[in-house]
């Protein structure tokens, strides 16, 4: 499924190449590779939280 935004961290997904990735190197839609979200099949920081209040 084709998100607009990353759904870790809310960045803008407008191109592929900030797509995150899966251990298989298939580009997962959901998440983005920056912001500390997801590469390689794993979040690259599974403890990070934002808190809004």
């Amino acid at each position: 499924m084709n998100h607009n935004f990353c759904q870790s961290c809310g960045m803008p997904l407008n191109a592929t190449s900030l797509y995150g990735s899966e251990q298989n190197g298939v580009k997962n839609e959901e998440y983005c590779i920056y912001c500390y979200c997801y590469e390689n099949g794993q979040f690259k920081q599974p403890f990070f939280l934002l808190l809004f209040f």
